[in-house]
């Protein structure tokens, strides 16, 4: 929210929880499908929003300080653990690890997907870390430093 810290946390009864810290108040709530995995802050156009890593395979973005629903990006095939932003090009993107095995980069701004990174081992932790993601599977850590096609 602009110019004051938030603290967002997600839940397993479908709903994410923002929380003044200062305080201890609840400032929004934001309501969705299912089970909520993890969130993020990501900036898209200048606006400071919320992403949501949801159990019905989606990742949502949302404007923290109203609520409201502002995007829906589907692609994974089950539920998606975790989301991260991360910097490709310049440009803030959002990763998000599902239990369909892939990580997904997408680009908030105009809700695409222009890389998917097919996994081994369903991936449950993302983390961008000195220019690379670093993607926590039940096997390990695996770390890459993603480009999409065309890309410089």
């Amino acid at each position: 929210m602009a110019g004051k810290q938030s603290l967002a946390c997600a839940d397993n009864d479908g709903m994410v929880r923002i929380w003044d810290p200062e305080t201890g108040q609840q400032r929004t709530l934001l309501e969705g499908r299912g089970v909520f995995w993890a969130v993020c802050p990501v900036t898209v156009a200048g606006d400071e929003l919320l992403a949501s890593a949801g159990g019905d395979g989606t990742v949502r973005i949302w404007h923290p300080g109203t609520g409201q629903q502002r995007t829906v990006l589907e692609g994974h095939r089950a539920d998606v653990n975790d989301v991260c932003p991360v910097t490709m090009a310049g440009r803030q993107m959002l990763a998000s690890a599902g239990d369909d095995g892939t990580v997904r980069i997408w680009d908030p701004e105009i809700g695409t997907c222009p890389l998917t990174v097919p996994t081994h081992y369903p991936p449950q932790a993302t983390a961008w870390v000195a220019g690379a993601l670093a993607i926590g599977l039940g096997a390990g850590i695996l770390v890459i430093k993603p480009r999409a096609a065309g890309w410089p």
